[in-house]
């Protein structure tokens, strides 16, 4: 089996394993990778948080905007470019009401909110995935957004997920990225050094 349709089909099984967590368990494992990702060093003294929208079963990390913004941290969600497959940038947000519907249905910021630049190590970016391995390289929806957009992020990556989606292997190859930290509810792996 080739590596793409090995990931299609770690993708229908993962999915359906996130989509079988029972809604009070969901929220109860939120709440503890919020509060397991609030405890680390790195998004104390982070100046910028990138965050995600979640969509169908991710990981809730709404709650971590509120605690950045009353630490005096900028707050960035991603808007996917529509010229370009692929493209993605983040834009800084205030308040969740200025999300609107956008590529593939998920919340957006708006294109004219300003722009996410690059220009301090001090920034973590918070990665939604349907699995992760214990090396942190991660299985996403396969669109390539978050690796293309990662491969010139300085900051610090943390992706998200629950401890029964971190796997022994997830298939990769050389343009697939690895996260610097893997957070569950069970607690936090480091996969490089930060």
């Amino acid at each position: 089996m080739n590596i793409k349709k090995e990931k299609a089909a770690l993708r229908r099984e993962c999915a359906a394993i996130r989509n079988g967590i029972a809604t009070e368990e969901k929220s109860a494992m939120d709440e503890r990778i919020c509060r397991n990702l609030l405890s680390l060093t790195v998004f104390r003294f982070a100046k910028k948080l990138l965050l995600y929208h979640p969509i169908r079963s991710e990981v809730n990390v709404l709650p971590l905007m509120q605690a950045a913004l009353t630490a005096d941290k900028e707050v960035y969600f991603p808007l996917c470019d529509p010229e370009e497959a692929g493209k993605m940038t983040f834009h800084r947000v205030t308040d969740l009401t200025q999300l609107t519907s956008g590529s593939f249905s998920v919340p957006e910021p708006r294109a004219d909110a300003p722009l996410y630049q690059d220009d301090s190590p001090l920034a973590v970016c918070v990665i939604p995935a349907l699995a992760f391995d214990k090396e942190g390289y991660r299985l996403g929806y396969g669109k390539g957004y978050y690796d293309r957009f990662l491969a010139d992020f300085s900051g610090t990556r943390i992706g998200v997920g629950y401890s029964t989606l971190v796997l022994p292997q997830v298939p990769h190859n050389r343009f697939d990225l690895k996260t610097d930290l893997v957070i569950t509810e069970k607690g936090v792996r480091i996969t490089s050094e930060i």
